[in-house]
């Protein structure tokens, strides 16, 4: 049955009989919680001075319509209830707070709770803080419970940072890194680098003589005095060193 006294009956009672003696507002109760209602009524039993008293009509109605608690199974979920992985420590004492009114604690409530999370806590790390503390109490409890919260949101935004570096660097590898010690560190220094070495190859290359297979004389290379003349002998352009023979005083045409 529904719990009595603090519904409509009750709202109907301060709206249309408040003005009216309490004997007429316990009939009125009683004609509003019905024929079950009245049954019930008829087993309660009450005092010469309860009689015709609203208060405690709503008393006994209350008292019979309540669940019959089990302090101990309360008791042991709060005993057994410990801190969920995806649980902050303010969420976690926020459900111990509602299980401990139903384990009448009384005064040594907040120690209860204090208790409960030293044991019930997630992190080791933090329980064994908890519990090197000689004075520990409830606040302090929770204060260390939240900067450990704290340092591992920091260092996990700080991971996370690091990661996006990485991969940054991983993408531009060349991006920020010093060249190697007796190696060239870009393209375009590879270049200058090989025209310096072509050009003084060349410088070399033009000072060494060596015997033409043109004229048959020794000179520099690209300066064979066959070269874009004509034989005088056979009229060629260009006359090889058949033609010519290995004479010096062979004659051309300009």
């Amino acid at each position: 049955m529904e719990e009595i006294g603090t519904n409509h009956e009750v709202i109907y009672l301060n709206i249309a009989m408040n003005e009216r003696e309490e004997k007429d507002q316990c009939s009125a109760f009683l004609y509003i919680i019905g024929q079950e209602g009245r049954e019930i009524f008829n087993t309660l039993t009450f005092t010469e001075d309860e009689n015709n008293k609203i208060e405690p009509l709503f008393e006994k109605f209350k008292l019979y319509c309540a669940p019959r608690e089990n302090i101990t199974v309360w008791r042991h979920r709060f005993y057994t209830r410990a801190q969920k992985k995806s649980e902050t420590i303010d969420m976690y004492l926020t459900e111990l707070r509602v299980i401990a009114k139903n384990c009448k604690f009384g005064a040594l409530e907040e120690e209860m709770l204090r208790d409960r999370i030293v044991c019930g806590v997630a992190s080791d790390k933090v329980k064994e803080r908890l519990l090197r503390d000689n004075d520990l109490t409830l606040a302090k409890t929770l204060t260390i419970c939240r900067a450990n919260e704290e340092s591992l949101i920091r260092m996990k935004n700080i991971q996370d940072s690091g990661e996006e570096v990485c991969a940054i660097s991983k993408e531009s590898p060349d991006r920020g890194r010093p060249a190697a010690r007796g190696k060239v560190g870009t393209s375009s220094q590879k270049s200058v680098r090989k025209g310096q070495g072509q050009a003084a190859h060349n410088r070399k290359q033009s000072t060494v003589q060596y015997t033409c297979g043109k004229c048959g004389t020794k000179h520099q290379r690209g300066q064979c005095p066959a070269y874009g003349k004509k034989c005088l002998k056979c009229h060629k352009l260009n006359p090889t060193r058949k033609c010519v023979g290995l004479r010096k005083s062979h004659k051309f045409i300009q």
